[in-house]
């Protein structure tokens, strides 16, 4: 339930919060003036018992999430895994909070590695794409409403077999 934004009226967003006992909660001046959602008071069973200390509880009260780097950080790892279930993964924009940088929790991408976001450097992303037959990942900066979107991409002669193979000997006839 957690993500750029204020979703606290979203209904799959308070579910998804709820399921891990915390409450959406925006602050509004993280990512860069634009808000985020977080889940606060979530609880989470898979962290490891090292992390109780209390930047740990914080960050695994936000899905891993916080100001700076925290992808090799463990708590912050399972608690975004925690939250968004396997597949999840810690992303991290430099550019974020005036150069401090942001680590935010993203879920799996979808079938085909697919998704909002620039997934293109997800490994796991990249091998979804591969399995369905596409070429490699692509990343539209414009789409998704504006947070950008990564697709599968498909050769033309996978997508239309019988087409591309007429045209391929019809471009090998020399004409009369």
């Amino acid at each position: 339930g957690e993500g750029i934004g204020d979703s606290r009226e979203s209904a799959d967003a308070a579910e998804a919060c709820a399921r891990c006992g915390g409450q959406l909660v925006l602050h509004s001046s993280a990512a860069d003036g634009l808000g985020f959602t977080f889940c606060e008071g979530a609880v989470s069973s898979t962290l490891p018992a090292s992390s109780n200390t209390s930047a740990s509880s914080e960050t695994a009260s936000h899905c891993g999430q916080d100001v700076g780097d925290l992808r090799n950080e463990d708590a912050a790892v399972e608690a975004c895994l925690q939250c968004k279930g396997p597949g999840a993964y810690l992303d991290w924009d430099m550019a974020a909070n005036d150069g401090a940088g942001f680590t935010s929790c993203k879920s799996a991408p979808s079938a085909c590695g697919q998704g909002k976001g620039d997934l293109r450097s997800i490994s796991c992303a990249a091998e979804a794409c591969i399995a369905c037959g596409g070429t490699g990942l692509a990343f539209d900066p414009s789409g998704a409403d504006g947070f950008g979107a990564t697709t599968c991409q498909f050769s033309p002669s996978a997508a239309l077999p019988q087409a591309n193979a007429t045209q391929t000997s019809a471009a090998a006839t020399p004409l009369p």
